[in-house]
């Protein structure tokens, strides 16, 4: 189908490829166990294969978040915090906090997780360095393996914010649970009553307020979606391949990044845009879908690091290491990736309906 004969998007006035409504996953019901916050953290130990004793509850992130950053130096104060360019939108506050300033960090292209070769280059900049944040975005693992590499001469603390990555892996070594410290949400991502759980290679080392029994209702709700996790996972799982391969051949979309050595847990599904042959905007593109009946967003609405008045301030405006040709691929992924909800009541009636709807755009004029 070419452009003169393509028919007529949605958003112009033609028929859309899907009028049902998205599917959205509901809540299971909440677990009955007669200690939840126990029982929670024995789940959780026994996904990750480690002792229960290595996780502490916390009722929100920043709650964990400050508990990592004391875990993993808790003598310090002062200092710099490595935090990716992209995905790593709570970590500056977090380490102002904690008395640490945010040197943004270059983001990998496929994935857009902490590149390790630009962790080394700040490294190798800096020697007030006390942490670096590895965010797994979307479910996908970042390059754990290489950031062990790059960190061990200078002997960095890593801490992971496996947040959305339950269930990821790395050359079999499981997100969150590889680093210095670990966070993880205990329920799906948009819920903010979800509570967190920190993991740390030993027992006893978090401070701060952890949650210990939390709240009743909420222990229960995170428990109960715990146990349905996995069955979940593999539902996103083949709806993401079978998305990957009803995208083979497009022109102007690639499908989402599969790493031989990783699995991703698929919270959500990046459609890519190759910007050679697609020229049009990505809120254009998103405008488009969404009238077609395709649920999605931008993968990254919020600007990059290294671009917010915040953090420039913190460093000067004047830090050779903001400088833009430092962030080459985190200025040019917010432009290029979509972000689709994969459910776990998806089938392929949805993959059929993304499949086609960016067919339809791309068919109406890349």
């Amino acid at each position: 189908m070419t452009a003169d004969t393509a028919q007529p998007l949605a958003i112009d006035g033609g028929p859309p490829v899907r009028t049902a409504a998205w599917p959205v996953d509901l809540p299971p019901e909440p677990a009955s166990d007669r200690d939840p916050s126990a029982a929670l953290a024995a789940g959780l130990a026994d996904w990750l294969e480690i002792d229960s004793d290595r996780v502490t509850l916390f009722a929100g992130w920043e709650e964990a978040a400050a508990a990592a950053l004391h875990a993993t130096a808790p003598n310090e104060h002062g200092g710099e915090l490595l935090v990716p360019a992209l995905a790593g939108n709570g970590w500056p506050a977090a380490g102002q906090r904690a008395g640490l300033t945010t040197i943004p960090v270059e983001v990998d292209a496929e994935t857009g997780a902490i590149a390790p070769r630009a962790v080394a280059d700040a490294i190798a900049a800096s020697s007030t360095i006390r942490a670096v944040i590895a965010t797994h975005p979307f479910g996908h693992p970042a390059a754990l393996t290489e950031l062990e590499r790059v960190i061990r001469s200078p002997g960095l603390p890593v801490i992971e914010d496996a947040s959305c990555a339950l269930g990821a892996s790395e050359r079999g070594r499981p997100a969150g649970a590889s680093g210095a410290a670990g966070l993880f949400r205990l329920g799906v991502p948009d819920d903010a009553t979800a509570p967190f759980a920190l993991v740390t290679p030993r027992a006893g080392e978090p401070a701060g307020e952890p949650a210990g029994d939390l709240d009743g209702m909420v222990a229960r709700h995170a428990l109960a979606w715990l146990r349905a996790e996995p069955e979940a996972m593999a539902v996103r799982r083949r709806i993401a391949w079978e998305l990957t391969f009803g995208l083979r051949g497009m022109r102007g979309v690639a499908g989402m990044h599969h790493g031989r050595h990783v699995r991703v847990a698929y919270h959500q599904y990046i459609a890519r845009l190759r910007r050679i042959v697609w020229k049009r905007p990505l809120g254009e593109t998103l405008a488009a879908l969404r009238a077609e009946g395709i649920a999605c967003e931008a993968a990254f609405p919020a600007p990059p690091l290294h671009t917010r008045p915040g953090v420039r301030a913190a460093l000067g405006e004047h830090e050779p290491r903001l400088a833009s040709d430092h962030f080459t691929v985190a200025e040019r992924l917010p432009a290029e990736w979509i972000a689709l909800p994969l459910a776990a009541t998806s089938t392929q009636r949805e993959v059929d309906d993304v499949v086609a709807a960016l067919r339809k755009i791309e068919a109406a004029g890349t």
